[in-house]
């Protein structure tokens, strides 16, 4: 199953807010999303993660599923679902770009040029981020992002088993 984007005013058509909302469906049923999330929020000790996609049809890149612990990051989530990103835009978008991981311990206290969501990340309380890059089992490519109200250090082993784990959950 494809799982290409709708069309949009970006490619010469017009996207309804309904047709949005069923790609952005298809897109989590497809990995289980709500189900899955909240016990990985508790076993990895996250406050919130977002699944983020290639809209095909206009070639950017588009928050498909959030799922969160608490209304403060909510509100996080709320204010990131009017960003979409280019390839190599932002951290979703270099994440996306690259296929590698990018582990951000404090975006609060970074501007916009390495995470454009700064300043909704500090108005709510975000501080780690991380995006890992991830394949569905089509092949298409997605991001997951991690974040959490407390500054990450994370040790490489800890990164590679939650990467790990993350990457498998998508792919299957």
């Amino acid at each position: 199953m494809a799982l290409s984007g709708v069309s949009s005013e970006n490619s010469g058509g017009s996207v309804s807010d309904e047709e949005m909302e069923q790609w952005r469906e298809i897109i989590a049923d497809s990995v289980d999303f709500h189900r899955v999330v909240p016990g990985l929020l508790r076993l990895l000790d996250f406050d919130g993660a977002e699944l983020w996609a290639m809209d095909q049809s206009c070639g950017r890149i588009r928050m498909c599923a959030h799922n969160v612990k608490d209304d403060g990051v909510f509100q996080y989530e709320r204010y990131s679902t009017y960003y979409d990103f280019a390839r190599g835009q932002g951290l979703v978008g270099r994440v996306f770009l690259s296929g590698s991981s990018e582990w951000q311990p404090d975006v609060s206290k970074t501007d916009r040029e390495v995470f454009h969501r700064f300043a909704g990340a500090k108005m709510h309380g975000i501080k780690g981020v991380a995006g890992i890059a991830c394949n569905f089992q089509t092949g298409e490519k997605c991001v997951i992002c991690l974040v959490s109200q407390d500054v990450l250090f994370v040790s490489q082993d800890r990164r590679t088993l939650v990467e790990n784990m993350i990457r498998r959950w998508i792919a299957n």
